[in-house]
């Protein structure tokens, strides 16, 4: 009975497993067939133009006749570009869609190279300023200077009167152009740092606040940032995702609860992507991606609960999805990311993957990523069923939350590959889940040798 209970439960973890190679095929399929009717679309409307001269597509007889007899137009008179259906006649209809986004190229490592080095001073003096906030509370705290509450008050005052400032100078001479360029940014995102690093010193440097209010009070200072992020240049975001991913390490202190810092890393990310969203810089979003899992992996080596960073995995892995295309059911469009593959090899002329199918498909591994190194790392039996779990609900998500989103149609492949291939792996280390298992057979044959 026992072999029996185990063979239909194989049969069912197989199913489960290899369904998404099922899902796979028929997107693939759907997506050929849309094609095939956009194809189709396309070439009807160009045939009934032909045939009919007075369609759209006879605007060059027109527009001969006007260059016979050149007449002045007033732009506001000028005849418009008609578009039927995907044929257009004029100007490229603009999309609602995200751009086509590459971070990773080498005119913007060129452009950014050169911005650092004519502006290098706008980092060192936000740097500065951050840090003057930091270490008013720190040097108070060493010197014994002024009572805790008065030191936390001051790095929020400091804070607030830096924000203040860069506004005014914002509002006066702008801050993407002009002689004043970048400086509003300097100021408000140093101030954003200073106000992060006073909340965190107030929490773990002196134990004024509870976790819960500490956290709102984080919350309140990431909306202050997401709601001028809006108006400032990509420099401001830059400084703060930075500073604000630093300050607790650079604060110091002890604190009685570090797995916390795994969601103020989240909420920092989620900032980041929030601001991204609405300016489309692109860089920003990978900015805090890399150094917000840069943390956690920093933050996992000093000997913090990972079961809390898991928990960030999967956060950032939905706001990573959702946050870009601003749609709560992802629905990206487009290239998928194996079809990358296909076009660097030649078998396939699909165009690249947009930018926010690329940052998905990047967090999604790298969370994955994460669990995967949870699993084979953890020495408590809960906590290697645990990451087993994070990554099941990794591969849920791409079954489940993301079946709109055919870009992201094929990462339902990497939970179930992971799985199976963890399994010889946690055979080869003994892992906690094996040895119990292992234990578990062991007990179960000796009870029948007993019995017999």
């Amino acid at each position: 009975m026992d072999d029996l209970l185990i063979l239909l439960g194989a049969i069912v973890a197989a199913v489960v497993l290899f369904a998404p190679i099922g899902v796979i095929v028929l997107f693939r399929r759907v997506r050929s067939l849309a094609d095939r009717v956009a194809e189709l679309e396309k070439d009807a409307p160009v045939a009934a133009s032909s045939a009919q001269p007075w369609g759209p597509v006879a605007a060059p007889q027109a527009n001969a006749q006007v260059a016979t007899a050149p007449v002045d137009v007033p732009a506001e008179d000028a005849p418009q570009t008609v578009s039927t259906g995907d044929v257009e006649t004029g100007a490229t209809t603009g999309s609602e869609g995200p751009p086509k986004t590459f971070v990773f190229n080498a005119e913007r490592l060129a452009g950014g190279i050169t911005w650092l080095r004519e502006n290098w001073f706008l980092g060192v003096a936000a740097v500065s300023l951050a840090l003057a906030g930091i270490f008013l509370v720190q040097y108070g705290a060493e010197q014994g200077l002024l009572t805790p509450f008065a030191r936390v008050m001051g790095a929020l005052g400091l804070g607030a009167a830096l924000i203040a400032g860069g506004e005014g100078v914002r509002r006066r001479y702008g801050d993407e152009s002009g002689t004043m360029r970048a400086l509003p940014s300097t100021l408000s995102g140093a101030g954003i740092v200073t106000l992060f690093a006073a909340v965190l010193s107030a929490r773990h440097l002196y134990g004024m606040l509870p976790s819960d209010l500490a956290f709102y009070a984080l919350v309140g200072v990431a909306v202050i940032a997401i709601a001028i992020g809006w108006f400032y240049g990509p420099f401001l975001a830059a400084v703060g995702v930075i500073g604000a991913l630093g300050a607790p390490f650079v604060v110091g202190g002890s604190s009685d609860a570090p797995h916390l810092f795994f969601y103020y890393f989240a909420l920092i990310v989620v900032m980041a992507l929030a601001i991204d969203t609405v300016r489309r810089w692109a860089w920003v979003s990978v900015l805090a991606l890399v150094l917000g899992f840069a943390a956690t992996w920093v933050l996992l080596a000093s000997g913090a609960a990972i079961l809390h960073a898991l928990a960030f995995a999967i956060l950032v892995t939905i706001a990573a999805t959702a946050i870009p295309v601003r749609r709560i059911w992802p629905d990206h469009f487009g290239a998928a990311v194996t079809d990358t593959l296909l076009k660097l090899t030649g078998r396939s002329k699909a165009g690249w993957p947009e930018f926010p199918t690329r940052i998905a498909a990047g967090t999604l591994l790298a969370a994955t990523a994460l669990a995967t190194l949870a699993t084979l790392e953890a020495s408590a039996y809960l906590e290697n069923w645990i990451a087993l779990w994070c990554i099941f609900a990794l591969g849920a998500l791409t079954l489940g939350w993301m079946y709109r989103a055919e870009a992201l149609a094929d990462l339902s492949l990497v939970a179930p590959v992971v799985l199976i291939a963890l399994v010889p792996a946690m055979a080869a280390t003994y892992a906690p889940v094996y040895a119990e298992a292992i234990s578990v057979i062991e007990a179960d044959a000796a009870a029948e040798g007993v019995t017999a």
